[in-house]
């Protein structure tokens, strides 16, 4: 399957999640990246983006450019989660750190929003919800094979 991950926060809360920049150095000096890039605990990478009206086509919620920064996941922690799914593998909610950000989201923010997109642009549900549990049950089970979805899901939008 074709699958993108992409994470809608408030700026204003970015610093209240164990998200680190990656910074480059050139000549002796620290730069970011354009675009900005981030890393959660070691295998999660995400690439900021910042197509707004792109955005509010998806949620389809009064989403204010000022207010929202968006990171696309990078690498392959979606797809490893995704295999994880289909094959039935034990633990893989203990284990797999894109689940453990899903933990520090609800934890530590009252607002967000989770895209996972199919084929690039399919949402076929849009979940409003509060229980990290079930979110995340939500998000495993629109990964499955045998019934893909895309998927939107927020909390306090």
């Amino acid at each position: 399957m074709d699958l993108i991950l992409d994470i809608l926060i408030p700026k204003k809360d970015i610093n209240k999640l164990n998200l680190e920049e990656i910074l480059v150095e050139w000549g002796g000096e620290t730069f970011s990246q354009d675009p900005k890039k981030y890393k959660f605990q070691s295998s999660v990478y995400f690439q900021e983006y910042d197509n707004w009206n792109y955005y509010k086509k998806i949620v389809g919620k009064n989403l204010e450019q000022y207010d929202f920064t968006a990171f696309t996941l990078q690498g392959e922690s979606l797809t490893d989660l995704e295999f994880a799914v289909n094959n039935h593998e034990q633990n893989q909610k203990a284990n797999n750190e894109l689940i453990v950000l899903f933990y520090e989201l609800y934890k530590e923010l009252d607002t967000f929003c989770i895209i996972l997109l199919l084929d690039e642009e399919q949402i076929d549900v849009k979940y409003d919800l509060a229980d990290v549990d079930q979110a995340i049950n939500v998000f495993l089970e629109s990964l499955s094979w045998g019934s893909p979805k895309g998927i939107v899901i927020s909390k306090g939008l």
